[in-house]
């Protein structure tokens, strides 16, 4: 698996915008993202030659691991936010909803940028019926 392929899972499965940030694929200007609260940040290494997954909060990092390859990286990155899982934080029901809005939000826009792209490659990977979890 790869960045793009870890996104739209984590997107499918309704994984809250703001649990985590892939560098080069979501935008540090998109609200709530990788502003260092907590959120799972995968990267590269600084020297390039490795990824990484890192927690950090309020510009402290957390946790790091490393992975020679990519695919290591988005495996264990999903691992750790696939449904189910215990978040890295309890989020406040306030949250939950913002994030949840998020979530739309991208989603939205990420068909959005497929259509103008004229992506034909493979199906939407939204849930059945284009609704998110909790989605009314």
């Amino acid at each position: 698996m790869n960045r793009c392929e870890l996104k739209e899972r984590l997107v499918a499965a309704g994984v809250p915008e703001d649990s985590y940030f892939i560098v080069g694929i979501d935008s540090q200007r998109t609200p709530g993202k990788g502003g260092g609260f907590g959120e799972l940040v995968l990267t590269r290494t600084e020297d390039e030659l490795g990824w990484r997954l890192l927690t950090e909060e309020r510009g402290r990092i957390q946790r790091e691991d490393r992975f020679a390859t990519e695919g290591e990286a988005c495996e264990q990155a999903w691992e750790e936010l696939k449904p189910g899982n215990t978040p890295l934080r309890r989020r406040t029901a306030q949250e939950r909803e913002r994030s949840r809005q998020r979530a739309r939000e991208m989603v939205a826009e990420y068909r959005r940028l497929r259509q103008d792209s004229g992506d034909r490659r493979s199906p939407d990977p939204a849930l059945p019926g284009g609704q998110l979890p909790n989605d009314s």
